[in-house]
């Protein structure tokens, strides 16, 4: 389908293996289309910011609320990640909170504030990387339109996980290591060195920043134009740079048990507490894979990667590009059969050195006038118009509850809230009104009661109850004797290694279990069921389970599992 409509058609691209920057003197076209890329770029941090600060109707997710948790006990590390999410969470809090607080009521506009500032940054990556690779400031502005398309890439820009930052620097850093690779010998040192220093705060971020500088040895290695460079300083100073940045996560994991190396190798099915293999782990993956780029854009990733496989020679520009890209999700496709698939976000930064070559494929569409080429451009529109579609539908999805609501059926006892199945965003609502039902039953309780305990049975969603609750009180995670994995709640004060200060007190917990938690209290009350509706449709449910006379917890219930 692709093949006559190879990324090259239309463009008369060099191999600019020569010193330069990499970007030829702009002509009045080139400028017109730079300025489009501009404003694309800015219309688009706007849009998200007016999202965030004026009525926002997707609440905080549970891993934002949980490395907010984390931002108020700053370490140079922690449990499952690096402490750069922390870091940015706390600044973001210390500089916008009160007026976030003041203007919106609520901390989530100013946490989420530097996710739309890392959208912008990814999105002129791309098109710097573009620009550069093609000589085509045409093919910049493609790039950038296609990702404005793609959910993902509005999302990255709105919440403040991971991936915010880790996807910006990634991009960054492919740039940077693009000007290294193609810079005369001697000459560009300062670029591996701002290399190695975006591969170190990736890896501050996430820890698969790692394949990065996997790739990159791989690009020097395997292009016999740049392995004359593994015998100059500059990649390894980079190097270096890159493992000072790493400094914090091995000082903190050697004064703890080497516990995050177990976790990851745990996350990754290579420890002993997974040794099974799951066989249609591939094909969840590459199904996975493909919905996330809507099959089109994936297809059009696949295709290109392919055709410059089977080049007989490539120029070193779409080398870089492809040599960058599919090493990412080889990795996360090789260890599937261990993960059972993984998590759908986990191979995304594959696609940031894809899509400039994507996009001026699609370029080329344009340059050529016939009927096939005529309907890959109506496929290339109808796409970005689904793309656009569904992404105003996850930022606005209430407003089609009447329709969804026909389609998911009626709530019953084993299916309370149906609509959780065609709405993803139903996970982001709801933790406003729980925790105003929280509140109430604390402000009871605390009529001749002894100070109360917040607790949740998961580390996913025990930071999101302090987050939303009056007062921002420090919540507890009871996952450990719930059945749930260890978290970095266990490196805190907590119930089990520190009961003391506990011992007495009136615990609220929600989705508790009741036979569970029994023998650690005096009395439990009957659960408080709590239904968040919108539109008459409900949305959310939990149990609040009223604890009273704390004892201790029987430290052989606690679970070792994801160590």
């Amino acid at each position: 389908m692709f093949g006559e409509y190879h990324l090259f058609r239309g463009h008369a691209l060099q191999d600019i293996s020569q010193p330069a920057s990499g970007l030829t003197k702009s002509n009045d076209a080139d400028s017109r289309w730079d300025r489009y890329s501009a404003a694309l770029i800015l219309l688009s941090a706007i849009i998200h910011l007016a999202y965030l600060w004026f009525r926002c109707p997707i609440e905080i997710s549970t891993d934002e609320a949980h490395y907010w948790d984390w931002s108020r006990h700053l370490d140079w590390s922690y449990y499952s990640k690096g402490p750069l999410v922390a870091w940015l969470i706390w600044l973001d809090c210390e500089m916008l909170g009160k007026a976030s607080e003041y203007f919106t009521g609520s901390l989530m506009p100013g946490l989420r504030t530097s996710a739309v500032i890392f959208g912008a940054g990814l999105l002129l990556a791309l098109h710097q990387l573009a620009r550069m690779s093609f000589l085509s400031a045409k093919i910049g502005f493609v790039v950038v339109a296609i990702a404005l398309t793609l959910p993902p890439v509005h999302v990255l820009s709105l919440l403040l996980t991971i991936d915010s930052p880790y996807c910006c620097i990634w991009a960054w850093a492919l740039v940077t290591a693009r000007m290294g690779l193609f810079s005369q010998a001697g000459q560009g040192n300062h670029w591996w060195i701002a290399t190695g220093m975006l591969v170190g705060l990736g890896i501050l971020a996430k820890y698969t920043m790692v394949i990065f500088a996997g790739s990159l040895f791989l690009a020097l290695l395997t292009n016999p134009a740049w392995r004359p460079k593994l015998k100059e300083i500059g990649p390894w100073v980079g190097a270096f740079t890159a493992l000072l940045f790493c400094l914090p996560i091995l000082f903190w994991n050697i004064a703890n048990d080497w516990v995050t190396f177990r976790h990851v190798g745990n996350l990754a099915g290579v420890a002993k507490e997974t040794p099974r293999i799951h066989w249609l782990g591939p094909l969840n993956f590459l199904g996975g894979q493909a919905g996330l780029l809507l099959v089109f854009w994936f297809s059009l990733w696949v295709a290109t990667l392919w055709n410059i496989k089977n080049r007989k020679t490539a120029d070193s520009n779409t080398y870089y590009l492809w040599i960058m890209s599919w090493p990412v999700f080889g990795v996360f496709l090789a260890f599937s059969p261990k993960t059972g698939g993984g998590e759908i976000n986990w191979p995304i930064t594959a696609y940031l050195s894809g899509l400039p070559l994507v996009a001026a494929m699609v370029t080329g569409w344009w340059t050529i006038f016939n009927e096939t080429s005529k309907r890959l451009r109506m496929a290339t529109y109808g796409m970005g118009i689904l793309g656009i579609s569904l992404t105003i539908f996850l930022f606005f999805s209430s407003f089609t509850y009447p329709l969804l609501a026909q389609l998911a059926g009626t709530p019953t006892n084993s299916n309370p809230t149906p609509l959780r199945k065609l709405d993803p965003t139903c996970r982001l609502k709801g933790w406003k009104s729980l925790a105003a039902k929280i509140d109430q039953v604390r402000k009871s309780l605390s009529l001749g009661e002894m100070e109360t305990v917040l607790c949740g049975n998961r580390w996913s969603s025990t930071g999101i109850l302090g987050f939303y609750c009056q007062g921002h009180p420090q919540a507890y995670c009871l996952g450990p004797i719930l059945g749930d994995r260890h978290s970095q709640y266990d490196f805190w004060l907590n119930p089990f290694d520190q009961p003391e200060p506990f011992h007495g007190k009136t615990f609220i917990v929600v989705d508790g279990v009741e036979k569970v938690l029994g023998p650690a209290f005096e009395s439990i009350d009957s659960p408080i069921e709590f239904i968040h509706m919108e539109n008459g449709n409900p949305i959310a449910r939990w149990n609040i389970l009223v604890c009273r006379g704390f004892k201790g917890f029987p430290k052989e219930r606690a679970t070792s599992r994801g160590w």
